[in-house]
């Protein structure tokens, strides 16, 4: 005891800056000053440190042993902690019905089990996510526990929620929604502290078979309580559990017939690994508060808490040293700023707001992405629509007009722009007219995409307030219905900016006056049309000085013949060099057979008039070389179609029938799914002279293909 608390008042000196002490004479007074003269003078009172002027780090130590009654007032008496009990409030004031009181918000967080049922995962509030990450963050901070319930509202927060998590049954209690939640859980990277399962309720208070046959595989398995004895009835999954070494029963002193219990429960323990067998209400919590107690000094001397019994279990010999310095490697925090930004540039949206809540550098993200989403609650903002690129509200107040516009949230769109600018993200203003208000705030370049007013005389009025504003167009996207409007004076806006990319997706026409404009329009280097029935004519392509590229966005539903020669009588003449169509990732509507049909003709085609193939995905890149020989072409279609997966792919390209091969015979669609081109390019600058361009291209082909697969643990071989 007597090295205990020498160690614990030397962690508080360091704490101070004072050295350390060495011996336990410290305690013992000096002879000299043990005696006290009673003509001695005392000096001038002087007062000790108060509770405030001490340390962020020992006020920090001392929160962690606060119960749930004496949290608020803490936060109240001292302003350093007064950022837990707002997080507190901010996070509990949301849920009304909840009741919430102290002792479910600290030291331990307790998710509400009912909540309203309006909160859908896909418009789910992003200032409720904000909350919990925040607050779930402190807790964590604290060495306290985020409990969740089993119900499908959680998953709403798992994106703001720590990595460790508890688990306790919630409103749903069925083996279905036990299994989607479980699921959603490891589909989120998430771990598991304890999970607490009420299988009184399912199967009749008997641990299920399949869950016993599981208990080998579950990972990291050292505590497992049950009801009773004769709910573990497997001998065999006990002896191939690795780590599990301690084996509870919650009501084994409440049993009728206690005759030969003993020799029961270690007949079923024989063979494993379980050393520890006890009633949970009594042992256990006898236990677990001497543990704790344990555990209580040794976070005080900043060691590793003991999960063991065998920690009482000391060695006489081994004498207590006193702990010098304490070194700590260099954490996350201590980066440089330059690092840290280009870091969150590769951060998808559902990492972002993790992020923000674990670094403090980071907070200015989140900060200015909750001002900017908070005006416009029927919005129903979803990190996907924020991170990395900002997506503008279409539908906005009705009495947001221009004249009288609030400043605020012009400010909040600026603020958050420029830091969407600074992280090589995007901002994508819809053609709205509200979204004229923030012009002034965005970036100089933005994307264009479809609003709530498809019209010309919308478009008109939207391109017109982009062109007075100065601004660039990075890429164009129009939605237009199948009515035929005229779109002169649409084309004439389209004239006063810079459009590097332009998208008219309408399958029944493309305008006149839009394919008279195009050799005007500033930049055009991409323009994408719905099939090659609307394309434009040879002459306005031939005459726009920068298109280089021209895609379709159903080119392989097509009519297959003469199709590739149309096309290049159409861009004969013209600067056009690539030619590219979206590759669907189903064939349900139209057949796989039909789909591969074309696919090998136009490919074939292609090839046959010296142009070159690429599968383009990700930014990555797959050449194959041209040849006029359609076999060439079939390999060049079987590589593209096992990466895809689909089976008996041979078999698909001589196929007439719609049945030949089926598009549901994938290889784990979704694992590969990131790594299958988006679209198939036909390029036609030839390679070098080299006669074995094309073998070389395909080996190419072969090896990408087959790293895509192994990327994602998935044997697939290439004949």
């Amino acid at each position: 005891m007597q090295h205990m608390a020498l160690d614990e008042l030397n962690f508080y000196r360091k704490l101070l800056q004072m050295d350390p002490l060495t011996s336990m004479d410290a305690f013992k007074p000096s002879a000299d000053h043990a005696i006290v003269e009673p003509s001695a003078c005392l000096g001038p009172i002087t007062r000790s440190a108060a509770f405030e002027t001490m340390p962020p780090e020992i006020l920090d130590r001392i929160v962690q042993f606060v119960d749930g009654k004496s949290i608020q007032s803490l936060c109240h008496a001292i302003p350093y902690c007064k950022y837990i009990s707002t997080a507190m409030f901010d996070f509990a004031h949301r849920f009304p019905k909840e009741r919430y009181t102290p002792s479910k918000l600290w030291p331990d967080m307790y998710f509400p089990k009912f909540k309203n049922t309006e909160s859908k995962k896909t418009d789910f509030p992003i200032q409720h996510m904000h909350a919990a990450g925040v607050y779930s963050r402190i807790i964590s901070k604290h060495g306290g526990n985020v409990l969740v319930p089993c119900s499908k509202d959680v998953f709403n927060y798992l994106g703001a929620l720590p990595e460790v998590l508890s688990v306790f049954p919630g409103d749903i209690n069925t083996s279905s929604a036990w299994a989607a939640f479980l699921r959603q859980l490891a589909d989120s990277n998430k771990r598991i502290r304890s999970c607490t399962v009420r299988i009184s309720l399912l199967w009749g208070g008997e641990l299920p078979v399949v869950v016993q046959e599981a208990l080998p595989r579950i990972s990291g398995l050292e505590y497992l309580q049950v009801d009773r004895p004769r709910d573990a009835r497997e001998q065999n999954s006990f002896s191939r559990c690795v780590n599990l070494e301690e084996l509870s029963f919650a009501r084994l002193m409440y049993l009728e017939n206690p005759v030969g219990l003993v020799d029961r429960i270690l007949r079923r323990i024989k063979g494993s690994r379980i050393r520890k067998v006890w009633h949970a209400d009594h042992i256990q919590s006898l236990h677990q508060r001497a543990l704790g107690k344990l555990n209580f000094y040794r976070k005080l001397l900043q060691l590793h808490p003991l999960t063991s019994m065998d920690a009482f279990r000391t060695s006489r010999i081994q004498p207590t040293s006193c702990i010098g310095s304490i070194n700590r490697s260099a954490s996350f925090e201590t980066m440089p700023p330059e690092i840290l930004n280009r870091i969150v540039q590769y951060v998808d949206s559902k990492s972002i707001l993790p992020l923000c809540h674990s670094l403090p550098y980071y907070k200015y993200i989140s900060r200015a992405m909750f001002d900017f989403a908070r005006p416009f609650p029927n919005e129903r903002y979803t990190p996907s629509e924020l991170w990395p690129d900002m997506q503008l509200p279409i539908f906005q107040n009705e009495e947001s007009e221009t004249t009288e516009f609030p400043i605020k949230h012009l400010q909040a769109a600026k603020v958050y722009s420029r830091i969407i600018s600074k992280h090589c993200g995007n901002v994508h203003v819809p053609c709205s007219k509200n979204a004229l208000n923030y012009l002034d705030a965005l970036p100089d370049a933005v994307f264009v995409c479809p609003g709530d007013d498809s019209s010309p005389s919308g478009w008109t009025k939207f391109l017109h307030g982009l062109a007075d504003a100065n601004k660039q167009i990075i890429s164009c996207t129009v939605i237009v219905s199948s009515d035929y409007y005229n779109w002169c004076e649409v084309a004439h806006q389209l004239k006063r900016l810079q459009v590097p990319a332009l998208i008219w997706n309408d399958e029944d026409y493309f305008p006149t006056g839009i394919e008279e404009a195009l050799p005007f329009i500033s930049g055009l280097k991409y323009l994408e049309v719905y099939s090659p029935r609307e394309m434009p004519n040879g002459t306005s392509l031939s005459r726009c000085l920068d298109l280089e590229e021209i895609s379709f966005s159903q080119l392989l539903y097509e009519d297959t013949e003469d199709l590739v020669e149309g096309i290049l009588e159409e861009i004969k003449g013209s600067r056009i060099r690539k030619v590219s169509c979206k590759i669907p990732a189903t064939t349900k509507h139209y057949g796989p057979a039909t789909f591969l049909k074309a696919l090998k003709t136009i490919s074939s085609d292609f090839l046959k008039h010296g142009w070159h193939k690429e599968l383009q995905s990700d930014g990555r890149k797959s050449n194959a070389g041209g040849s006029q020989s359609s076999a060439d072409a079939d390999r060049v279609v079987m590589a593209y179609l096992r990466e895809r997966g689909y089976k008996n792919a041979e078999a698909a390209l001589n196929a007439d029938t719609k049945g030949a091969v089926s598009s549901g015979s994938q290889i784990h669609s979704q694992n590969i799914e990131a790594s299958i081109p988006d679209f198939l390019l036909f390029y036609s600058e030839t390679e070098a002279n080299n006669p074995n361009a094309y073998q070389h291209s395909y080996a190419r082909l072969c090896r990408w293909v087959k790293d895509s697969l192994e990327k994602y643990r998935v044997r697939f071989l290439l004949s």
